[in-house]
């Protein structure tokens, strides 16, 4: 009898501290999912060269982009250099700016090229 007690609680704490990881595992993925959500999807060089000859951009598209990262790239310089602001009000800034940026592309951006970008950076994603 001591030994069908001993494995029944042998099981049963098994299948305790196997559920607790699982649940663990399902709230980081749930963390990660919606900080994907809020982060841009980091390309490299050589992604970003290839995602430019998929959208067949103009020349004077490819000038207003360049110009448009720039631009957002030293407001972001100078963010990132404030040593007045808090973390969380920097992180607040630098989001509303990438954001503020992605618009300014997409808006330089015509119907096809949009929805070529959006499926682009889905497939970045996934």
């Amino acid at each position: 009898m001591k030994k069908l007690i001993f494995i029944f609680m042998f099981v049963f704490s098994i299948s305790i501290s196997f559920a607790q990881n699982q649940r663990h595992k399902h709230n980081n993925v749930a963390k990660d999912s919606s900080s994907a959500e809020a982060k841009p999807v980091q390309l490299d060089p050589a992604s970003k060269k290839e995602m430019m000859k998929e959208l067949n951009l103009s020349k004077l598209q490819k000038q207003r982009l360049k110009d448009i990262r720039m631009e957002s790239s030293a407001k972001k310089d100078a963010l990132r250099n404030d040593t007045q602001l808090k973390s969380n009000d920097r992180k607040e800034k630098l989001k509303a700016l990438r954001e503020e940026e992605e618009k300014k592309i997409m808006d330089e951006l015509n119907f096809e090229q949009r929805a070529k970008m959006k499926q682009i950076l889905m497939r970045e994603k996934g």
